[in-house]
């Protein structure tokens, strides 16, 4: 690959909607998680934005190969496309980072204020999904993720 061959970063949006889903699903007879490991698109040299749709066994698969997430909270919450199972993601062993999206999505790019963002969103995910057959946050209650945690896990590589 080119990028890696340079030492170049490489950035894709991964399991960020339904669609997304559906068309990795009828391409590629995947999901975009599969996928992306199949084709060798997971690494600590790739950033995948959002992830939100991403099932368990994804998430391990894309920590095992030291894959990095964006957490694009903010934008997600705007295009209504889900809430990334963020407590799942760090203790699989996902790096990830805090991320505005960039400016066309995001009022402000106020990196506090996504990280505020991040915070609300996770405890209001902890409040719905207990009751829901899939439990992404599980053992991640709402307290343990402040603002503190949220700078300290989603910022080193923001």
């Amino acid at each position: 690959m080119l990028a890696r061959d340079q030492c170049v970063m490489m950035h894709t949006h991964l399991a960020d909607n339904d669609g997304n889903i559906a068309y990795s699903h009828d391409s590629f007879e995947r999901s975009p998680g599969n996928y992306a490991v199949d084709v060798g698109w997971v690494g600590d040299d790739v950033r995948h934005a959002h992830c939100v749709k991403l099932d368990a066994r994804e998430i391990a698969l894309l920590a095992e190969r030291g894959a990095n997430v964006a957490h694009c909270q903010c934008s997600n919450i705007r295009l209504g496309r889900g809430i990334a199972p963020v407590g799942n993601l760090v203790r699989a062993g996902d790096t990830v980072v805090l991320d505005a999206d960039g400016s066309a999505i995001n009022d402000s790019g106020h990196f506090i204020n996504e990280a505020r963002q991040a915070v609300l969103l996770q405890r209001f995910a902890w409040s719905i999904w207990p009751t829901r057959a899939w439990v992404p946050m599980t053992n991640w209650p709402p307290l343990v993720f402040s603002l503190v945690v949220a700078m300290e896990v989603l910022t080193p590589n923001s």
